[in-house]
């Protein structure tokens, strides 16, 4: 046999190997293909399997009058599939974390979401709601308001966290039970203000810690208005005249601290009777404005 026609051979063989490779190789990725789909498909059937959906939902730890809302979230949560294939109320392969966050987004009211599997049909859902800090009225305060000073006499008003994070109106059932809690005016909120900030975080943490200085100081605040650009008023008890309380005038944008001090060292020298302080008796006072350095004007 020549050459040639042993190249000829060898070349129609390598053909015949190579269309019989391929013709394997698309044979095995079919198979393989129709074995994946049909266990997807199986898979898909075992998921709609109400032997393993989510059908008990409970919402525990919440107020009564959000739990159906919350419920409601969750649940929806877990409608539809996973591209189509897999459900999603599937107990085993439920989205847990999308459970979570439909929850929480659902009521400005949660601090804390928890998500557990009850079984294989139950979905136990532990919510905490946020602790009261303040309330925040969107209204000026009642300065002729009596004993009580500046009370929460407004149906306006509204529950917030440390934060200045509004979450809840205040209902007048409560009145009593939110005295508790510093009170806050800010007249320029918007109409529905649940779910907005009072102020800033940062400017409000600084209120309060103002408030609670005052409150060490042996002083007894009744209220504070949020003005603009930082300004504020105190409303302190005036012990000699509760008909009215006394005004302190405030600045954030100024050093609060220092504020804080001149305020303590002015009403600690009416109280010793200082010669430094002109004012002998609290009842005289109408404001008392500490904006202005180491100054401290008062009429």
């Amino acid at each position: 046999m020549n050459a040639r026609r042993t190249q000829q051979l060898h070349t129609h063989q390598s053909e015949r190997f190579s269309r019989n490779r391929h013709r394997r190789l698309i044979v095995g990725l079919s198979a393989t293909l129709i074995a994946l789909v049909s266990w997807l498909f199986v898979l898909s059937r075992l998921s709609d399997l109400q032997a393993l959906a989510i059908t008990d939902i409970r919402v525990y730890g919440a107020d009564p009058d959000i739990t159906g809302n919350l419920e409601a979230a969750a649940s929806s949560s877990i409608q539809g599939s996973y591209l189509g294939i897999f459900s999603k109320s599937d107990s085993l392969i439920y989205p847990k974390a999308a459970v979570k966050q439909a929850v929480g987004s659902s009521s400005p009211r949660l601090a804390t979401v928890n998500v557990m599997r009850n079984g294989l049909h139950g979905l136990t859902v532990s919510v905490t709601e946020k602790i009261p800090a303040a309330v925040i009225c969107a209204d000026l305060p009642n300065l002729d308001s009596g004993e009580s000073g500046v009370p929460i006499d407004s149906t306006d008003c509204y529950l917030a966290d440390r934060t200045g994070f509004i979450f809840k109106q205040a209902s007048m059932a409560s009145t009593s039970q939110d005295r508790n809690y510093d009170v806050y005016y800010a007249p320029n909120l918007q109409a529905v203000p649940v779910g907005t900030f009072a102020t800033s975080t940062n400017e409000f943490a600084s209120v309060v810690s103002f408030v609670s200085g005052v409150k060490a100081a042996g002083l007894a605040p009744q209220g504070v208005l949020i003005k603009d650009s930082g300004e504020y008023e105190l409303y302190l008890r005036n012990p000699s005249n509760p008909e009215g309380p006394i005004i302190v005038y405030w600045d954030t944008s100024a050093d609060v601290s220092r504020e804080l001090s001149d305020l303590s060292a002015f009403w600690n020298g009416i109280a010793s009777g200082s010669a430094k302080v002109a004012v002998k008796d609290p009842s005289q006072l109408e404001y008392i404005d500490i904006r202005y350095g180491s100054n401290v004007f008062y009429r």
